[in-house]
């Protein structure tokens, strides 16, 4: 398994309540549909000393390859896109890989 983190930066022109509006509602809801998609977790900054991001989203495939193969569907990847705009500023992707010290994968 293989989780890819994106790190996102709300648009300055919207409040962190319409930034989670925004990214819970449709755009949540189009990622959900990639294929492949094994896990998806949302995490909303919820004070200050997080000043450097917003949110981050971890989405698990089975593989760095299944997860290029699903946000390689075009028609997804424009619905993303459209969703993510009205919500981020910038996301910072990468691929992590998980090694569990205590407590559940």
């Amino acid at each position: 398994m293989i989780r890819r983190i994106s790190v996102v930066h709300r648009r300055a022109d919207i409040s962190q309540d319409e930034f989670a509006r925004r990214w819970l509602g449709e755009h949540a809801e189009v990622a959900a549909r990639l294929e492949g998609l094994r896990g998806y977790v949302l995490y909303l900054a919820t004070d200050d000393a997080c000043a450097s991001f917003d949110g981050i989203a971890v989405t698990t495939f089975d593989s760095p390859e299944a997860a290029e193969d699903a946000f390689a569907d075009a028609e997804l990847a424009d619905d993303l896109r459209r969703t993510r705009d009205e919500f981020a500023e910038s996301v910072e992707v990468c691929f992590v890989e998980e090694h569990v010290v205590v407590g559940e994968s």
